[in-house]
């Protein structure tokens, strides 16, 4: 019985393999936004578009987006940071933090021309039934200090 409850519980970890650590550090360490966006300095701005409201599809955002965009042109990589909630006090597994899916991410497409094509489908655009918002990456202008 306790295997059978075993196969039934989704594994967090099976969550993170489009972004998965190679140097051994945990996932919650490595796909943070603020690591998406240090990741997405290396990457061509033109190539990148932001999607919001991606929370509903749960934890299998990743997957879902790489699938839906993949009809306007090879997919590079889909960048999720799910967010750690901590239990009120009182409540069930107090101090334990819980994973609630992401509801912003960054899709990197192989090339410019695709991530136009995204665009130019429209701000709101419906993925398995849920409205999300696609909208420009526009990469941060590095700050000197000194």
């Amino acid at each position: 019985q306790l295997q059978q409850q075993q196969q039934q519980e989704p594994e967090l970890e099976q969550e993170w393999d489009i972004d998965e650590p190679t140097n051994g550090a945990s996932p919650d360490k490595v796909n943070t936004l603020q690591t998406h966006l240090k990741q997405l300095q290396s990457e061509d701005p033109m190539q990148v578009f932001i999607v919001r409201g991606i929370a509903r599809m749960g934890f299998k955002s990743q997957d879902i987006l790489a699938n839906y965009f993949m009809k306007y042109g090879t997919v590079k990589r889909v960048m999720v940071a799910h967010s750690k909630v901590r239990p009120m006090k009182g409540e069930l597994g107090a101090g334990m933090a819980r994973i609630r899916p992401g509801s912003l991410g960054f899709v990197v497409m192989e090339s410019a021309a695709s991530a136009r094509l995204v665009l130019a489908a429209g701000i709101e655009q419906q993925i398995v039934g849920c409205a999300i918002r696609v909208e420009p990456f526009q990469q941060m202008a590095k700050q000197s200090f000194g």
